[in-house]
């Protein structure tokens, strides 16, 4: 299979695995304690996770119609918020972790390992694209790297609420 075969399964596997991995940080109450109310913040970062993987729908739609930008978009989502969001915090918690084991452990190994990957092959596709160069539409790409860095901010400001 080849580099761009493979974008589509490999960014899917990432976003699964991003997806579990803070799934399981919600269900370990590492945003706040489950009630049957959310704070403000709370509901913020929902919407913004939703736009997130709805972003990153729209960005798999794009590259597998041969887009540039959906190329970068995908990389973006897999190396910022995969890889670095949900794959990188295992150096707070290396296996075995004790929140939640073995479930956060194979959500940290797997956004490392298919969020590393996707990045890769997406990077890859993107310079090589038929595409010319200066005919990237930026709108995806620049998004995407919009909601990692808001998630980021929000997820700092409500684990350090609940802390």
């Amino acid at each position: 299979m080849s580099n761009s075969g493979r974008i589509v399964p490999l960014t899917a596997l990432a976003l699964a695995f991003s997806l579990a991995h803070f799934l399981v940080d919600w269900h370990i109450g590492l945003f706040g304690a489950s009630s049957e109310s959310l704070s403000g913040l709370q509901a913020a970062l929902i919407g913004l996770v939703c736009f997130l993987y709805a972003w990153w729908g729209v960005s798999l739609a794009a590259a597998a119609q041969g887009a540039r930008a959906g190329l970068l978009s995908l990389a973006t989502l897999s190396a910022g918020w995969s890889v670095l969001g949900n794959g990188l915090p295992l150096a707070f918690c290396p296996p075995p972790c004790a929140s939640a084991f073995p479930y956060q452990d194979l959500a940290h190994v797997g956004n490392l390992v298919f969020g590393t990957w996707a990045a890769s092959a997406c990077w890859r596709a993107a310079r090589t694209s038929e595409q010319p160069p200066g005919r990237t539409a930026w709108m995806l790409p620049g998004e995407a790297l919009v909601a990692v860095v808001a998630l980021f901010a929000l997820e700092a400001l409500l684990t350090s609420a609940s802390a």
